[in-house]
């Protein structure tokens, strides 16, 4: 969940390892949908359904664009989607990602009820909130917090965790530091009336780069200027993210030992371009925060599944 465009359906293709459902600095995200980690399949299926849950198309191998034309349709409502996520560590299988419309978004009022509806209607055991570093105090964020706690104060066992994204667009050199953010995130939802919040800074978008270059995906100019960024802020201090997450210490530590597993980023190849080694884009999405959410998701089902 989170307000418009603060990355919500970016965080999702980070944890699949794929440019699946469309992104951008605008509202793009209509429908609820639905994403399932099924790695016995080679691609995605994909359905799509109406507002009384009737289906209307149905696709064994649905791409980005068929998917951006269903989040386009006014008839459509809910998407389902079910595919191998590539950057998974150990995630379990028959795993639901659930990306929700920007309930703020003042072209279309009717994005608040959907995110509600999906609400009522859907087990959920886990919600990924996701901040704006760039956006984080603002009304809209105050406002759907304070719908959110109601909530979940209603569902006794359900955790929430706060994803502050976009971290790798501070500017160190006009003193905008990572701890600080993290720190005023903090407060910030303490505010809100969220005693002790998991908050966990990311660079989701630079994470997905990572991995399509791994799998020789080609990048567009502007993801590559992204890519080079994020080396680039992680040049001085690799495990910053890591260390300033909000988190259980067992998850951390988790994220600790698969980073001292992979050999450090070669300084000589930071710039960004795709000729970093496989282990190199590993230890990148690693670094990225992406793996610390992995981590969090399993250790939150557990703690789930043992209550």
């Amino acid at each position: 969940m989170a307000t418009v465009s603060a990355g919500k359906s970016s965080l999702i293709n980070a944890l699949i390892g794929r440019e699946l459902l469309h992104s951008a600095n605008e509202a793009t995200t209509a429908c609820v949908a639905s994403i399932e980690h099924r790695p016995d399949q080679s691609g995605f299926h994909g359905r799509c359904l109406s507002s009384t849950g009737r289906e209307l198309v149905r696709h064994d191998d649905v791409s980005a664009d068929q998917i951006r034309s269903w989040n386009g349709d006014a008839h459509v409502r809910r998407i389902d989607l079910s595919g191998p996520f590539r950057s998974s560590r150990g995630l379990a299988n028959r795993l639901v990602l659930l990306d929700t419309p920007g309930p703020n978004n003042s072209m279309d009022a009717d994005h608040e009820k959907r995110v509600f509806d999906a609400w009522r209607k859907i087990p959920v055991q886990f919600v990924l909130y996701v901040l704006d570093i760039g956006q984080l105090t603002t009304a809209d964020n105050k406002a759907l917090l304070l719908k959110l706690r109601r909530r979940i104060k209603a569902r006794p066992g359900l955790r929430i965790a706060f994803v502050l994204n976009k971290v790798d667009l501070l500017d160190r050199e006009r003193g905008e530091d990572l701890q600080a953010y993290v720190a005023q995130a903090r407060a910030f939802l303490e505010e809100a009336g969220f005693a002790e919040p998991m908050v966990i800074p990311t660079m989701a978008a630079a994470a997905l780069y990572a991995t399509m270059a791994r799998h020789d995906e080609p990048l567009t100019r502007g993801q590559r200027a992204r890519l080079r960024q994020a080396l680039q802020a992680m040049e001085d201090h690799e495990q910053g993210l890591v260390s300033a997450a909000i988190v259980p210490g067992a998850v951390r530590r988790r994220v600790l030992k698969d980073l001292s597993e992979l050999e450090p980023i070669r300084p000589a190849l930071s710039g960004g371009g795709q000729a970093l080694a496989t282990e190199d884009w590993q230890r990148l999405v690693c670094m990225s925060g992406i793996r610390t959410i992995e981590h969090l998701i399993k250790h939150q089902r557990n703690a789930y599944e043992k209550s």
